[in-house]
């Protein structure tokens, strides 16, 4: 370390002992406000930090810091392990007039990481939940996860949004991740976290055999597999689907029930938030549906977006399942959290499916509901060209005369985007409408 970056061990010492006034200071033992920490030597101060072995003082690098601006963190290493830096605190120490003063850092904190397989990583951030959330989401905090290439020493982000965990699936056993969380304010400016290093896991024994078994619907081989208790039932393959989800998204009726009775967890969720009951929905397995409900599986669960399984059913558009989902209790009108669609709006949106939209109009779906930018289903509907579904919405009593957010209604919207049939259809029932008044 060379000259202009060092502190020698009084400065050190002095420096850190204004931690105690930082909730996230870490490495510091039996130190507080009313307890200075005593002048011991700096690996005795970090003691806490496993393989310590002194601290040290690194350039800020961060805009708007000044040029003084120093980093607090340990230095470990020991044996044939190589050396690392890891910041002590969140804040700097800087020289002003003779006297040291450590000032909070504008650096958000490291993703924090959760659960560990042999082949994902869970990361969470923004846990003291500091960023804006109210508004429209164009006013939030956007937050980037970026991988180092190992080979390049470079970034790339592999994901980028406005939620608060991800789970980074697809990795190799027993293998060194790094990465780093990028927080973008609206006006675009935007500061890179710390650097967190993590290892998968060593894959677990015969849970390739595992998950081929279930792949290929051979039951003997499963229960073999099972038997000889050297694989957990709910090891997770490389893309985070155990094998009661992919059985269950495949239909293999006899594979969920064998699964069930060795104990699997009927509602564990894979890396975007989906059971193993909303991939049997989407899928259209009846059977399985009505198993898993039977085990304990709920209506009540969401995805990462918000979305019940009855929106996945929707979006599969397998009737007999929809049918037998509502009559088992399932909730028509549930919303999602990211656009505020409800079942209705997703048919309107994506298939147009009017068997599957009448299932939901008869359950009690609202056709006059609207989204977070306004929107009803019909003039979803609208935009999406579903001329048979618009037919169908107005027969059910949707309100052809409704504004958006934006003040447009469905028959300007149709016009907008030359929806000509559609544009045809609302005028030819607006004629009708006056005629009768």
């Amino acid at each position: 370390m060379d000259e202009a970056t060092s502190l020698d061990t009084r400065e050190l010492l002095s420096c850190l002992d204004y931690l105690p006034s930082f909730p996230h200071a870490s490495g510091v033992n039996a130190c507080n406000a009313e307890t200075p920490c005593p002048p011991l030597p700096p690996a005795a101060r970090v003691g806490s930090v496993a393989g310590a072995e002194g601290v040290r003082w690194e350039p800020g690098g961060g805009a708007g810091r000044g040029g003084g601006a120093r980093e607090l963190g340990v230095w470990t290493g020991g044996g044939s392990a190589p050396a690392r830096f890891l910041p002590g605190i969140t804040g700097y120490c800087r020289h002003r007039s003779g006297r040291r003063e450590i000032t909070p850092s504008s650096k958000p904190h490291p993703p924090v990481v959760g659960k560990v397989t042999h082949h994902s990583i869970e990361l969470y951030w923004d846990l003291e939940k500091r960023a804006k959330r109210q508004g429209p989401q164009e006013q939030w905090f956007r937050f980037s996860i970026e991988e180092e290439d190992p080979k390049m020493h470079t970034y790339g982000i592999i994901y980028t949004g406005y939620a608060t965990k991800h789970v980074v699936e697809g990795l190799e056993p027993r293998t060194l991740y790094r990465f780093r969380l990028k927080v973008t304010s609206p006006s675009g400016e935007y500061e890179y976290s710390p650097v967190v290093s993590v290892s998968t896991t060593r894959e677990p024994i015969s849970s390739e055999h595992f998950h081929r078994a279930v792949n290929v619907n051979d039951e003997d081989l499963l229960v073999r597999i099972l038997q000889g208790g050297n694989v957990k039932v709910d090891v997770p393959n490389k893309f985070g689907f155990t094998a009661l989800m992919v059985a269950a998204q495949k239909g293999y009726s006899r594979l969920v029930k064998i699964l069930v009775s060795n104990g699997t967890d009927v509602n564990l969720r894979n890396g975007s938030g989906k059971d193993s009951l909303m991939l049997a929905c989407y899928a259209g397995h009846l059977d399985v549906v009505k198993y898993l409900r039977r085990h304990g599986a709920s209506w009540e669960t969401r995805d990462l977006g918000g979305c019940t399984a009855l929106h996945w059913a929707a979006d599969g558009g397998h009737c007999s399942v929809i049918e037998w989902m509502i009559k088992d209790g399932c909730e028509v009108d549930a919303a999602d959290t990211g656009s505020g669609w409800t079942p209705l709006m997703r048919v309107s949106a994506v298939s147009g499916n009017q068997r599957v939209a009448s299932l939901l109009i008869e359950a009690g779906a609202d056709v006059n509901m609207k989204d977070k930018d306004g929107k009803t289903p019909l003039m979803v509907a609208v935009l999406n060209n579903h001329e048979e579904l618009v037919q169908l919405l107005l027969d059910k009593g949707a309100d052809a005369t409704v504004k958006n957010e934006f003040g447009k209604g469905v028959l300007e919207m149709a016009r907008v985007f030359d929806r000509q049939n559609v544009v045809s259809l609302l005028e030819e029932r607006k004629k009708t409408h006056a005629a009768k008044k």
